[in-house]
């Protein structure tokens, strides 16, 4: 409390509490990632992600026999194969360290505008927001469909 022009200012406990409130976008430690880091991020993932097929198809065709797993894999089985393995990827990495193999490599991370870690009903809904055709190519433009439409952003990792 300031001394007004009578003297000291008196307490009020009825006044309204005096806060700072902080602009959301002024936070110093969120800058977001390039555009080109992020490819490349995208790139190196998407090599991880082959190669984990590659191995669980695999373990598929030592355990089944190859034959079976020609079965398996044909037509729709191929599909939903990498569709469960394309999530459990994505939804592994980002809801436990909010990085991809990519993102480790290249110095970022996944959180949302305000700077938290996703929950992950929005983390699920980018991960499905990135099966939209054409999308990964979406953030040569102002921002990525997966991240505009989740309400997330990749930023740089403050190095300490």
């Amino acid at each position: 409390m300031s001394d007004g022009p009578s003297g000291p200012a008196v307490h009020n406990p009825y006044a309204p509490p005096q806060s700072v409130v902080a602009d959301r976008d002024a936070v110093p430690d969120m800058v977001p990632a390039g555009k080109w880091i992020r490819f490349l991020g995208f790139f190196i993932d998407y090599l991880c992600y082959m190669g984990i097929s590659f191995v669980f198809g695999l373990i598929l065709a030592l355990t089944a026999g190859a034959q079976a797993a020609q079965g398996a894999l044909a037509g729709a089985g191929q599909f939903f194969f990498g569709l469960a393995i394309y999530l459990c990827f994505y939804l592994f990495f980002e809801g436990i360290w909010q990085r991809t193999p990519g993102k480790f490599l290249f110095g970022t991370r996944l959180v949302s505008q305000d700077g938290q870690p996703i929950p992950f009903p929005r983390l699920l809904g980018r991960t499905f927001a990135r099966l939209i055709p054409f999308e990964a190519f979406s953030f040569f433009g102002r921002r990525g469909w997966h991240d505009s439409l989740s309400g997330t952003m990749v930023v740089k990792v403050k190095k300490t």
